[in-house]
């Protein structure tokens, strides 16, 4: 009696596995059952259950039928998902709800099952150097004469999004940027330096496509505005208005702490007021314009405002090469004069000069260009 139950029990067992297995036919008229693993390019690979694992041109392949959930990765970056088939005709089908979309072969990179590509997914472990995506452009000047000059700009802008794979929406963003400008003129044996150093970090979570919070640290040195030290942090909320390939626009507000250092000065700390907005416009094929602006209220001292703008046009070259013309702004509205500054002049001869007082610092670039 045992002996019969155990055997109609492997029966139903066996049926059931049989009716979820795929069915795979080929254009010679074989037919195989057993479950599909993967589409590599024009490649299905198949487990087979009297074959074992077969790796199928799809050349041979007339037709696949399966109930799994797929995720299709297409060339252009884009993923699709749905419930799987592939017909004689040569085009993969994926059925979700009451939509069904046709995809020619040659469209597809690959197909994986959705376990499978959740798997993928979590065995990606890339380390914090790793899937930035940006652009880096340097730029130098040179004047020899009666005045020798020397300028040198460094400006580097990188995104990071995780996970990182099409298909799964990214719910962390980090921006990183850095500004370096170095500009030194000799003249009659005196020599006048003005160097700018800007850098910060945004960590974006985005908790739907459009709209995400952020933490943000930066640190400026502004030679010009006698700014030996600023250190700003803080967080807030901010939306993408736009995400498209050709425009792309975002705001964000919050509040940040500051804590600031003059040189002769003792350090100085406030709360800001932060409003900002990032734009990408795509001109032309080949030409794009970027800019961005942050705007810091100060909440400690009524009336005193500061922000830094910078824009770049970049005109791509070859693949990753590019020419960059760009423009940055750093204004405050108070900045505090430091001690006379006393250089050695001609014949030895001690010369003071006046303290930098200056509110705005203003640069305009050009260089070469490296997208990574």
């Amino acid at each position: 009696m045992f002996r019969q139950v155990r055997a109609i029990c492997l029966i139903i067992l066996w049926t059931g596995i049989r009716a979820h297995a795929d069915s795979l036919k080929l254009k010679d008229g074989e037919c195989l059952k057993g479950q599909w693993v993967q589409v590599q390019g024009n490649n299905l690979i198949f487990n087979s259950e009297a074959l074992g694992q077969l790796t199928l041109p799809l050349g041979k392949v007339a037709s696949l039928s399966t109930q799994k959930q797929a995720v299709a990765l297409l060339r252009t970056g884009k993923a699709i998902r749905g419930t799987l088939s592939f017909s004689p005709s040569g085009e993969w089908s994926l059925t979700r709800g009451a939509h069904s979309r046709q995809i020619a072969s040659r469209d597809v990179a690959e197909i994986l099952t959705e376990q499978g590509y959740a798997r993928q997914l979590a065995a990606e472990h890339a380390r914090f150097w790793q899937a930035w995506k940006g652009a880096a452009s340097a730029g130098y000047s040179l004047q020899q004469g009666a005045q020798n000059a020397r300028s040198l700009s460094l400006n580097a802008n990188a995104t990071r999004q995780r996970p990182g794979e099409p298909g799964f929406p990214s719910h962390w963003r980090t921006d990183a940027s850095l500004t370096m400008l170095f500009a030194t003129t000799h003249q009659a044996g005196i020599q006048i330096s003005s160097n700018t150093l800007s850098t910060s970090v945004r960590q974006n979570y985005l908790y739907n496509p459009s709209d995400f919070v952020f933490v943000i640290g930066q640190l400026d040195h502004i030679q010009s505005e006698n700014l030996y030290l600023r250190q700003t942090y803080g967080g807030g909320i901010g939306r993408d208005v736009i995400r498209k390939p050709r425009l792309a626009w975002s705001v964000l507000g919050g509040l940040t702490f500051v804590n600031e250092k003059f040189s002769g000065a003792p350090a100085g700390q406030h709360a800001e007021a932060l409003v900002g907005e990032k734009a990408g416009i795509g001109i032309v094929k080949g030409v794009r314009l970027t800019h961005h602006l942050n705007f810091y209220t100060d909440l400690s001292n009524a009336g005193e405002y500061r922000f830094d703008t910078s824009a770049a046009l970049t005109l791509h070259l070859m693949a990753r090469l590019t020419a960059n013309i760009g423009a940055t702004d750093f204004y405050t509205s108070h900045v505090i004069p430091g001690p006379p500054i006393t250089v050695i002049g001609p014949g030895g001869s001690l010369i003071s000069l006046a303290p930098a007082a200056t509110k705005n610092n203003f640069a305009f670039t050009t260089g070469l260009g490296f997208n990574f």
